[in-house]
C-alpha cells in the first residue's frame, strides 16, 4: 500500500495539486495528471512483498512485468523481464523488493539507470544497499530518475545533513512502509505455525536460504 500511495503521489502530481488560494485556471490542476492504466510498472524482486504490489498495481491497470531470480513470475497479467535492462527501459515507476546480496549490492548504478528512460520514478522498498547514492544523485540531476521515494538508506539511522533529507526530488521515509498495526500479530502467527511444523517434524515456513542470503 506505501508503493501504491507513491506511485499515486508521482502520477497525481500531489501534493503540488493543493491550492490555499483560488488558482488563475479553475479546475485544470497545477501539473500533469497521469492515469494509471497507461502507465508501466517493473518490480525487482517478486517474493511476497513483490506479489502484493503487482496484484494492487493490476487493480489500477497498470501494466506490470517483474523479474526475479530464478523463476517466471507466477501471477496471471504480469510480464516477465529476462533481464534488468529490459525490465527498466520503458517503466514508468521502477520498484525494488528484494533482498540485500552480493548479487543485489549497488545494483542500481550509473550502468543500470542509463538504461531507464527519463523522467521515472524509483522507489525502494528493499535495502538500501541496492542503490548506489552517488550514481543516483547523477541519475537526478540528469533527469533519468524524475523522483526517488525512498523508505531506506545504505546507512540506517541516516546520518545528519545527508543530502535526502534536503533534495526535493527525494521523498525519504524513515523504514516505515511495511507499518501496520497488526503487524506484530501476524509475525507471531508465523511463529507459532512453525513452531507447530517444528514439533511435527514438518518442513517450516519462510526457511533462511544461507547460500541465497536470505
Amino acid at each position: 500500500e506505501w508503493v501504491m500511495a507513491m506511485i499515486l503521489t508521482q502520477a497525481k502530481s500531489l501534493p503540488g495539486q493543493w491550492i490555499t488560494e483560488p488558482p488563475e485556471t479553475w479546475s485544470f490542476g497545477n501539473a500533469p495528471m497521469m492515469s494509471l492504466n497507461t502507465q508501466k510498472l517493473a518490480i525487482f524482486g517478486f517474493g511476497a512483498i513483490g506479489r502484493e504490489i503487482a496484484r494492487r498495481a493490476l487493480a489500477f491497470g497498470m501494466e506490470v512485468s517483474a523479474m526475479t531470480r530464478t523463476t517466471t513470475p507466477d501471477l496471471d497479467g504480469v510480464g516477465h523481464a529476462a533481464s534488468f535492462s529490459e525490465l527498466v527501459e520503458n517503466a514508468d515507476h521502477v520498484v525494488l523488493a528484494a533482498p540485500s546480496t552480493k548479487a543485489t549490492h549497488n545494483l542500481l548504478n550509473r550502468e543500470s539507470f542509463a538504461a531507464m528512460k527519463q523522467g521515472t520514478h524509483l522507489i525502494n522498498v528493499a535495502r538500501g544497499e541496492l542503490v548506489n547514492e552517488t550514481d543516483l544523485k547523477t541519475a537526478l540531476d540528469d533527469g533519468i530518475i524524475a523522483c526517488a521515494s525512498l523508505d531506506v538508506a545504505q546507512n540506517e539511522p541516516l546520518e545528519s545533513g545527508h543530502w535526502f533529507y534536503t533534495d526535493a526530488r527525494v521523498r525519504f521515509s524513515p523504514h516505515i512502509s511495511w507499518g501496520d498495526p497488526e503487524i506484530v500479530a501476524r509475525m507471531t502467527e508465523i511463529f507459532v505455525d512453525n513452531l507447530a511444523l517444528f514439533k511435527k517434524g514438518l518442513p517450516l515456513k519462510n526457511v533462511f536460504d544461507v547460500e541465497a542470503g536470505y
